[in-house]
């Protein structure tokens, strides 16, 4: 009979629409609910695979010094020297760009504020609760360093 099928826990015929076996209390898998399950399924293994398929951050910058490093005309500037000499140190090509304009910019640390102005005339220094700020004093112009990052800037008109 195309209405009945046997219960998986029992083997006796059940009306195929029966939420649960009549003889054993059994409650059998709708339709739906296997459907839902295999798409569900489905939409998992797709999501993992494209996580597994997608570059990471790592790969990503990997593949910009490799780009780099090819780029012989780029090595053969101040600025591809200076990234050449630094890249180890965590410079990018756009740190190096600032440092060799001779601009500051923030998120610098201060190897690279001394790389691109020099020696601070003064460096004004304050510790609290575990972190260190700075005020790097250049003629009219303040920088403040946190934690090894510059942070913000004041300047004097």
């Amino acid at each position: 009979m195309r209405g009945v099928y046997e219960c998986r826990e029992c083997g006796k015929q059940i009306a195929r629409n029966a939420r649960t076996c009549p003889h054993c209390g059994h409650r059998g898998t709708s339709l739906f609910t296997m459907i839902a399950a295999v798409i569900l399924g489905v939409l998992v293994i797709a999501f993992v695979v494209g996580l597994l398929n997608s570059p990471s951050p790592a790969d990503n910058a990997a593949a910009e010094v490799n780009r780099l490093l090819a780029d012989k005309a780029f090595l053969a500037t101040k600025e591809g020297q200076c990234w050449s000499a630094h890249r180890f140190s965590g410079w990018t090509a756009d740190d190096c760009r600032d440092v060799v304009a001779k601009k500051v910019s923030i998120g610098m640390n201060p190897e690279q504020i001394r790389a691109a102005w020099g020696k601070p005339e003064e460096i004004n220094r304050t510790v609290v609760a575990g972190h260190e700020n700075e005020q790097w004093v250049y003629g009219r112009t303040y920088l403040y360093v946190d934690d090894g990052k510059m942070t913000s800037f004041q300047d004097s008109k």
